[in-house]
């Protein structure tokens, strides 16, 4: 995932221009660290379902697909398993 292109892409742009959250900011201060991707991934997540996000602002409609892009690129292995990447016990 490092090294695609379009992953590191997005994540640069969600460290440049992270979520707004006026209680908790989600920054990405380590573009490695798959705990803070994820977690400003999830403050998107929060202020799209939540109204923190609109739908005539170029901006939000960015950070959702940049986030999309994050997502899709994690899952993308775990879907090729055919199991979710799940270990059966």
């Amino acid at each position: 995932m490092r090294t695609d292109g379009d992953y590191r892409e997005a994540v640069r742009y969600l460290e440049d221009w992270p979520p707004a959250n006026p209680e908790r900011s989600r920054r990405i201060g380590d573009t490695g660290d798959l705990e803070q991707v994820l977690l400003c991934v999830y403050q998107v997540r929060n202020n799209l379902f939540h109204g923190g996000k609109m739908p005539d602002s170029s901006r939000d409609g960015r950070i959702v697909r940049e986030s999309f892009t994050i997502v899709s690129k994690i899952l993308r292995p775990l879907s090729c398993t055919g199991n979710m990447g799940l270990i059966e016990a």
